[in-house]
């Protein structure tokens, strides 16, 4: 270089000599002007020409006058001075823009080479270049956009405070060089992940004047490390909270070299005792396991097969654990080289298979012993859940309902829908949809052919079951045989249909009333009160109102005594239907109760009378006539007796008192003509006359008194009881008392009840004097509320039960009868302390209204009979 440089020093300084003085200042100033201003920036020629500008002006200053060799020389020496400056310095340019250059031409062919996008910042201008991969790789032409606002607006909001700050912390403090990665806006309207590494140029006072770098997309990158992260973390999670042990061995001892925290959990041993102790694996598998897992562990290890194994395993508390080993045998070279697996705690499935084997075996016994026939439909895939090829178990009692062979086909969903009746088949598969797309209950009752040539009735009850979407995957449920319950049924609405039109014929409703206050009506109870049957809805309330008002208290007090003491009653009311109209009825009820006494319902009948109650309005107006006419005869009968009594007194008195007149008469004068043994003769007989006579006297008063004492007729009962017991004791010498209950002293007994209680009186005290050989009698008359009670008792050898009942007691029979005809009751029986006590009770309502007297039965006239009346 020394010598190319003093040849180009010789040549320009020779040159410099020969040329004129005038062109050679204006090539010394235009030369390095022009290259200064086509190599170097605007500015330099400005310089370079100012500069020559001076060292010419120094010059001629500097010339002393009259010295143009020394003018000359200095001159060209300054010249020569400035021309190899600027030649040195356009030679450093030349050397730099080549540079420059080829620089430019590699970072175009890297920018073109590389996925990267290339940038480069000029700080002094903000001017912002990217390389063409920005169109691919953002989406759009970055000279659309190339100012640095314009990436920074492109920024991430959450990254972008931070990366600016980055930038000029690296700027400001004098660093080489920044590195950074952010999130940036692309065309599609998405973010994505760039790594971005910028170096700093800075000019000989440090100043920062140019950045330069490139953008990396790491976004695949990102998500990689991202879902690596996340997947290492589930790995992790898993592992230790696997409800499972996953553990490494060695190939040849297994020993563990890793197992997961759930080993403690799974035999209660701490990790370290696992990973600590070679032979942990096997001392710890149970003593009849043992051997043959450790022996089929290491032969499947040594081979390089993958294999699984169930054992069990003895915990540090001593249980029992089961554990299914799944081993996965990494080679090398054909070599084991590590031995991984999980051990899966299967202690729970164990028992749940042994519990599934017990539960299958009473399932079956279920099944067996069951009525009903249990079955379970699958859904085949891509077929809707009602495809008539979808399969259904059935249990065997189906077959024993429809009489199926076991040869007959019988396991799809077809099988089943051919046999259903026509009539029930469209409602079936209702329900089935219902219950499929609507989650409706399937619960009904349908008919189905069997191979006995006729329908049988079946109750099917089922259930869906359903995936995560909701779409019903299977159905299970169980039929039974209910045919004998809908036969029962069909009866049950026969017996009410009948019911319900036998109760509107015979007009007799039901009804009910629970503890909660519920009151159903039959329909004839509806129409009984006057409503539509339905039309309203029953309760107590509406019954009582339904209540005449005069009837309702009694009613009320004769439910509640009801529901007090939980006797049943029966009454009868009347009501007023809602037209007004009244009506008769006739209420029966009674109360059920539950263990604790409290009621629990009342249920009775309620039964229109009207027609009935006005029959008996009319039968009673018929039978007070009836007693009136039976009176009426029996006063006639009583006044006929009378008038005959009389007529017996007064007449066939007067003829025999006449003839024992005549007769007295005859004596006298017989006696006076006579011989005296003629006249004892006639005297005799006059004398037999005259006593018959006098029993003819006798006899026509005792029949007149007979037939009717002339004491009742004056007196009344109680007064002729008293006498003819004193007549009785008289003629008898039995001693006969009457005791009178003071209420009955003056009562006004009719003139029929005194002639017949005075006969049953007579009638009593003749077979006290016949039968008892008594020695006294006594005759009570007491009045017991609304009853007259008259006893006879006395106190001789008492009646037997032989006597009470033989067939020719008529002198009984017709007390018995007489009692009837009053209305009353007699009994007889030994008293407790000594003779007989005979007992009649008559209603004090016949002194009113006396009974109705009837001829006295035909059968007591006949011969043998004693007639106490015509006694």
């Amino acid at each position: 270089m020394a010598i190319s440089a003093g040849l180009s020093i010789a040549v320009v300084f020779i040159g410099d000599i020969l040329t004129p003085l005038g062109y050679a200042e204006a090539i010394l100033y235009l030369v390095p002007l022009l290259l200064s201003s086509f190599l170097y920036e605007p500015r330099l020629p400005f310089r370079i020409a100012g500069a020559s500008t001076v060292l010419i002006a120094a010059g001629f200053v500097l010339s002393p006058p009259g010295a143009p060799v020394a003018y000359a020389i200095l001159n060209r020496m300054l010249a020569v001075i400035v021309i190899w400056t600027t030649a040195f310095g356009l030679r450093r340019l030349i050397r730099d823009r080549i540079a420059h250059f080829q620089s430019e031409r590699r970072w175009q062919s890297l920018a073109h080479q590389t996925n990267d996008i290339l940038w480069d910042w000029d700080l002094r201008t903000n001017a912002h270049w990217w390389s063409e991969n920005a169109v691919t790789v953002f989406g759009y032409d970055p000279v659309v956009e190339p100012s640095i606002e314009a990436w920074q607006s492109r920024l991430h909001p959450n990254d972008r405070d931070r990366v600016i700050t980055e930038i000029r912390s690296a700027i400001e403090t004098g660093q080489s060089g920044w590195t950074g990665e952010y999130q940036f806006h692309v065309q599609d309207s998405t973010y994505r992940t760039f790594l971005d590494r910028g170096t700093i140029i800075r000019n000989e006072s440090g100043s920062a004047i140019r950045m330069i770098g490139a953008m990396i997309d790491i976004t695949a990158r990102t998500r990689a490390e991202e879902a690596l992260r996340r997947s290492e973390a589930r790995f992790a999670n898993l592992v230790n909270h696997l409800d499972s042990v996953v553990w490494e061995a060695t190939p040849g001892a297994l020993a563990f070299t890793f197992v997961s925290p759930h080993a403690e959990a799974l035999l209660g041993y701490p990790v370290s005792r696992w990973l600590n102790d070679p032979a942990f694996w096997p001392d710890h598998i149970h003593p009849e396991d043992r051997d043959t897992t450790v022996q089929a562990c290491l032969a499947a290890t040594a081979q390089g097969l993958n294999h699984r194994a169930e054992y069990r395993m003895i915990a540090a508390d001593g249980r029992i654990v089961w554990v299914h080993d799944v081993v996965t045998v990494t080679c090398a070279n054909g070599r084991p080289k590590t031995v991984q697996g999980v051990l899966i705690d299967i202690t729970s499935q164990k028992h749940l298979q042994a519990a599934l084997r017990q539960s299958e075996e009473r399932l079956a016994l279920a099944a067996e012993g069951s009525t009903d026939a249990w079955w379970d439909g699958h859904r085949l895939p891509g077929r809707p859940m009602l495809d008539p090829e979808n399969p259904i178990w059935w249990s065997p009692k189906i077959r024993e309902i429809l009489a199926l062979n076991d040869s007959e086909p019988f396991h799809t969903l077809a099988h089943w829908a051919q046999r259903l009746h026509p009539e029930d088949s469209g409602r079936v598969f209702s329900a089935l949809q219902a219950h499929l797309q609507q989650r409706a209950p399937f619960d009904v009752e349908y008919r189905i052919r069997t191979n006995r040539g006729e329908y049988c009735w079946l109750r099917g009850r089922g259930r869906a079951i359903r995936d995560s979407r909701g779409e019903p995957q299977r159905m299970a449920g169980s039929c039974r045989d209910i045919t004998d319950r809908k036969l029962a049924e069909e009866a049950l609405r026969r017996n009410e249909m009948q019911l319900k039109e036998a109760q509107r014929i015979a007009g007799l409703g039901s009804w009910e009333w629970t503890a909660d206050s519920v009151v159903t009506w039959s329909d004839q109870s509806y129409r009984i009160f006057g409503y539509t049957p339905g039309s309203v809805i029953p309760s107590y309330k509406l019954f009582l109102e339904s209540l005449h008002p005069d009837d309702r208290r009694r009613v009320i007090n004769t439910l509640r005594e009801t529901l007090t003491h939980g006797t049943p009653y029966d009454l009868v009311c009347r009501i007023l239907r809602p037209s007004g109209e009244p009506r008769h009825i006739r209420c029966r009820g009674e109360v059920t109760r539950d263990e604790a006494g409290a009621p629990l319902r009342v249920a009775g009948t309620v039964e229109d009378i009207t027609d009935r109650h006005q029959s008996d309005a009319k039968l009673r107006t018929a039978y007070a006539r009836l007693q009136d006419v039976t009176r009426h005869a029996a006063t006639a009968e009583e006044n006929e007796r009378r008038r005959i009594a009389r007529e017996i007194h007064d007449e066939l008195g007067q003829l025999l008192t006449a003839m024992r007149f005549q007769l007295t008469t005859l004596k006298k004068n017989l006696g006076a003509s006579s011989p005296q043994q003629p006249t004892r003769n006639h005297d005799a007989r006059l004398n037999d006359l005259l006593n018959l006579n006098d029993s003819m006297l006798k006899q026509v008063r005792q029949v007149s008194t007979s037939l009717r004492p002339a004491i009742l007729d004056e007196l009344g009962l109680i007064p002729a009881v008293q006498a003819h017991a004193q007549q009785f004791e008289i003629r008898t010498g039995i001693a006969c008392d009457v005791v009178v209950d003071p209420a009955l002293t003056e009562a006004p007994f009719d003139d029929a009840t005194a002639s017949a209680v005075f006969r049953i009186v007579q009638e009593l005290l003749t077979n006290v004097l016949r039968h008892a050989c008594a020695m006294a009698v006594t005759i009570t008359f007491t009045r017991t509320g609304d009853l007259l009670t008259v006893v006879v008792h006395d106190n001789g050898t008492g009646i037997t039960p032989g006597h009470q009942t033989r067939h020719d007691s008529f002198g009984l029979k017709g007390i018995i009868e007489r009692a009837m005809l009053l209305g009353g009751t007699f009994t007889i029986a030994p008293h407790p302390s000594e003779g007989t006590a005979a007992s009649l009770h008559i209603p004090m309502a016949v002194l009113i209204h006396p009974p109705a007297a009837s001829t006295y039965p035909s059968h007591l006239n006949q011969e043998g009979h004693e007639d106490p009346v015509g006694r």
